[in-house]
């Protein structure tokens, strides 16, 4: 009995010193190749980087009409997002966890988001990712 009482607190102690390494590798930026089709860089994430996603978010114009969403040649930014972010449009109502930045060779950037059933959406946006892109190279 009297070494429960110390094995508790020091499980409960050593789980939040630990739990913060886990999250921070979850929350890292995958760059995939599509060429390549292969992860070619990690990123760090940030509270700046949410900030631009976020902004990216609230300046959806459209759902693409691409027949193909996904080209060839290009880079998927995989970026976590941490607390989620809301989005309101008539697509798509909810919190979304995580967007993938899909950067064609030859054509403009679209964001991929998933619903809770897992479904895809693309979207068109209208927000100046230059910056965004100079910080995560």
């Amino acid at each position: 009995m009297q070494t429960i009482r110390w094995v508790i607190p020091i499980f409960i102690c050593l789980s939040f010193i630990f739990q913060p390494i886990v999250l921070a590798a979850d929350s890292e930026i995958e760059v995939f190749d599509l060429k390549q089709e292969r992860v070619i860089r990690i990123a760090p994430n940030s509270p700046w980087v949410h900030a631009q996603v976020k902004q990216c978010v609230h300046h959806i114009q459209d759902i693409t009409k691409r027949f193909n969403p996904i080209p060839k040649d290009g880079h998927i930014y995989k970026i976590p997002l941490e607390p989620p972010i809301p989005i309101n449009n008539q697509w798509l109502s909810g919190l979304i966890d995580e967007v993938k930045l899909i950067l064609p060779d030859e054509d403009l950037p679209l964001l991929m988001v998933f619903d809770e059933e897992n479904k895809p959406y693309f979207f068109e946006f209208d927000y100046d990712i230059k910056d965004l892109l100079v910080r995560l190279k």
